[in-house]
């Protein structure tokens, strides 16, 4: 794989893992839009 494509996929964990603890961390589970179902079924994905 090329050093791009593995930090691209880098960023990407970062940001749903980011937006993971922060939904973790809400009082209604949720992180904008998103609540932590819909992140974590999007790390699942990239599995």
């Amino acid at each position: 794989m090329k050093r791009e494509n593995i930090s691209s996929i880098e960023n990407v964990l970062d940001h749903i893992i980011e937006r993971t603890v922060q939904a973790f961390n809400s009082s209604q589970f949720n992180c904008g839009l998103y609540n932590v179902t819909e992140y974590l079924a999007s790390l699942a994905k990239l599995g």
